[in-house]
């Protein structure tokens, strides 16, 4: 595995310019949006990183030289999850360091609590966004993988439609259902934020790993 995320790293290093530009154009966003804008914006920039190193792979049948290598398939897999939770840790700190800047800037005084607080509650969604996408680019390659998502998102967008409307047939008032659970402690929250990102990242990588072990080359 070590392999792999040395081979997955120097990509990210031939792209290290265009993720300089991302970034000014990040922190340029987040001068005049709220100020953890950035910490969302590059958090799940890393995510589709990681789609791009699986095209990498696949460009040139790349994969089927990878699989002579001393490399089992169900390693690949989580490797691509390995490395996308590093990514994505490592530009979450940086956004949040820069977001932090931001608001001490603004505001002078920071509830430094609070505002971590906050700020954790974008890895779990970056985790299940990255958990989500990275089977469908196994399965399907390039472009049939981002059209498989686009699909994929659009049916779950079309269930949370017809559940807001079954809610309002039904009389429940589905906005006060929410403010009630915005009024939940904050730890709890994230505790059942991260538990869905755990169980998702589990069952996303099972999924993964019998894809690559019935792939063909």
């Amino acid at each position: 595995m070590k392999g792999l995320l040395v081979k997955d790293l120097r990509l990210f290093l031939q792209q290290k310019k265009f993720f300089m530009v991302l970034l000014l154009v990040a922190v340029i966003l987040n001068y005049n949006s709220d100020g953890t804008f950035i910490i969302g914006y590059l958090t799940v920039i890393g995510s589709f990183f990681v789609l791009s190193t699986i095209g990498y792979d696949e460009h040139g049948n790349s994969f089927a030289f990878l699989m002579t290598l001393p490399v089992m398939r169900k390693t690949y897999a989580r490797e691509k999850y390995l490395f996308g939770f590093l990514l994505g840790g490592g530009e979450w700190l940086v956004a949040t360091i820069i977001s932090l800047i931001f608001k001490l800037v603004r505001e002078g005084n920071v509830s430094l609590s609070d505002f971590f607080m906050e700020a954790l509650l974008f890895i779990p969604i970056f985790v299940v966004l990255t958990v989500i996408m990275i089977p469908f680019q196994l399965k399907f390659g390039g472009e049939k993988g981002r059209m498989a998502m686009i699909l994929a998102f659009g049916i779950a967008f079309l269930i949370g439609f017809l559940a807001v409307k079954g809610f309002e047939i039904a009389g429940k008032d589905l906005g006060q259902m929410v403010e009630k659970l915005s009024t939940l402690h904050i730890g709890l929250l994230e505790a059942i934020c991260f538990a869905i990102a755990i169980g998702a990242t589990v069952v996303s990588c099972l999924i993964s790993s019998r894809i690559m072990e019935r792939k063909e080359f």
